[in-house]
């Protein structure tokens, strides 16, 4: 596939638009190229808006919870501020995710 040519393309047929929606869950590409209609800064990719797991969850009706059953032995987990929990076999908890 010729990328270059298919993002140059991409480009030409939308260039006047004054939107464009493109849906990606993307977050880099392992060839290093650049993902058509992305923001870049430092060689990171920077979005426009971000609609995450967590923010699903509190609208509700979007997603489901995610239910982490104990099966045995001790589960340890960092959440994404840092903060570090662990539960033991047997007990059933529930764990939203972000």
């Amino acid at each position: 596939m010729d990328v270059p040519r298919l993002h140059r393309d991409c480009e030409s047929a939308t260039g006047a638009a004054a939107r464009r929606l493109s849906l990606s869950g993307t977050p880099f590409r392992s060839d290093t190229r650049a993902i058509p209609f992305v923001r870049y800064v430092a060689d990171e990719a920077v979005p426009d808006f971000e609609y995450g797991y967590g923010d699903a969850l509190r609208d509700g009706r979007v997603v489901r919870p995610i239910y982490f059953p104990a099966v045995g032995g001790k589960m340890e987990w960092s959440a994404p501020d840092g903060a570090a929990s662990h539960v033991n076999a047997g007990i059933m908890f529930s764990v939203a995710c972000n």
